[in-house]
């Protein structure tokens, strides 16, 4: 399996402050980039530019399930796989070699990765609750149906685990997680008055439970404490994050009980 047998498309909006170290990952391993460019007005698309095998296209986005299950049907062109990747993800040369030797594999569809989570620009060896990420995809089907304020893979997938693992490490400021917290909040509000979220969703909206055991899970259960000082503001995030959620779920309904 040649590298030009794989294309890669990023998916980024305001990203200036990630952009770069995400774009570097790919320097040197001949593979065509597409910067899929949702309204930016930071400067991302011009520092992309500066990167000659990335083509920065314009792009409408509604959601990760669609623009993932779009990028694997429509514009993926006549690769036969492609990687997806938010800005904020670094695919390390340990990874991309991972990568190229499963691809060989009779039948891989979908190839994804453990995630190392970086908090502040330091790496949380434990307490991450993120699951391991779907990256590589053989081009010609969707994908993902939606789930929570997310997406998830369908049943169907045939899927293989690297060992290496993909970098998240987001850069950009603090009020952009929690203004996305709120977005998130409002979301799962919307599923719930189309009564189509899942029983966690539902303890999220209704207790303050989730927003005790999450944190607890992360820097208790999964060591989190073992991470010093970044364990523990990953743990906090989580807190804030469900503490959003509830939040807004009973701003709701006061308003409801009031109109």
């Amino acid at each position: 399996m040649s590298r030009q047998a794989i294309s890669a498309f990023i998916l980024a909006k305001d990203e200036r402050k990630n952009i770069g170290k995400c774009l570097e990952s790919f320097q040197g391993h001949n593979i065509e980039v597409t910067l899929l460019d949702s309204s930016t007005t930071d400067g991302t698309s011009v520092v992309a530019s500066d990167y000659p095998f990335v083509n920065v296209v314009k792009y409408h986005y509604s959601t990760h399930c669609n623009a993932y299950n779009e990028i694997c049907t429509t514009l993926c062109g006549d690769s036969p796989f492609v990687v997806i990747l938010d800005a904020d993800m670094v695919v390390t040369s340990r990874l991309f070699r991972e990568i190229l030797a499963l691809l060989k594999t009779p039948k891989t569809e979908v190839i994804q990765a453990p995630v190392l989570m970086y908090v502040e620009g330091q790496p949380l060896y434990h307490g991450s609750l993120y699951p391991p990420k779907a990256i590589v995809f053989k081009a010609g089907r969707e994908y993902f149906v939606p789930m929570g304020h997310g997406e998830a893979l369908m049943s169907d997938c045939a899927v293989l685990q690297t060992q290496a693992k993909l970098i998240h490490d987001d850069r950009k400021e603090y009020t952009v997680f929690l203004k996305s917290q709120i977005r998130y909040a409002q979301g799962l509000i919307g599923r719930a008055k189309a009564q189509s979220i899942s029983m966690k969703d539902g303890l999220r909206m209704n207790t303050p439970v989730l927003f005790f055991l999450i944190p607890f899970i992360s820097y208790i259960m999964k060591r989190g404490f073992l991470s010093g000082k970044a364990g523990l503001v990953y743990a906090l995030d989580r807190l804030i994050a469900e503490a959003i959620m509830f939040r807004q779920s009973l701003a709701e309904q006061l308003k409801e009980r009031h109109k």
